[in-house]
């Protein structure tokens, strides 16, 4: 996301107007980036978000999710919190770092309410507990991306 992209979504923020309205080009599909180590949740959410007309990008370790979130210009991530490699909140934490802003759903069985109010206070926008309805999650990952035509 451009600097000014994120100052657009900061005062829509701001405004209670919590969207990327302003920050997906409207020439370009949304990029979602798919952080999970498993190969069927993987295929299960791909299924639905392509059929939203969102390009995926699929990590199935927590370093290469970080990698691909520092190096791909991403619109919305969700982020499972137990791979291999990293954690989900250490991925998270490092892409905040790194001055990454884009909106990032947690999926995860973990029921650890004091974990999950951490990374929503470090800059997680949604969580999600498994198992979960590909329907519901696809229908939150379209409040951040309004410009998918969803």
């Amino acid at each position: 996301m451009t600097p000014d992209g994120w100052n657009r979504f900061r005062r829509a923020a701001s405004a209670g107007r919590l969207t990327l309205q302003d920050t997906v080009s409207d020439s370009r599909r949304p990029v979602v980036l798919v952080a999970d180590d498993s190969a069927q949740i993987q295929l299960t959410i791909r299924r639905e978000f392509e059929e939203h007309g969102w390009d995926i990008i699929a990590a199935h370790d927590g370093e290469s999710a970080l990698q691909l979130g520092l190096s791909e210009d991403i619109d919305a991530a969700v982020l499972d919190l137990m791979m291999p490699g990293r954690t989900g909140p250490e991925v998270l934490h490092g892409w905040r770092e790194a001055g990454r802003t884009f909106p990032v759903l947690v999926l995860s069985a973990m029921q650890d309410e004091e974990r999950v109010v951490g990374l929503l206070e470090f800059g997680a926008v949604d969580y999600i507990r498994k198992p979960f309805n590909v329907r519901e999650l696809a229908a939150r990952v379209t409040n951040w991306l309004p410009s998918s035509g969803g």
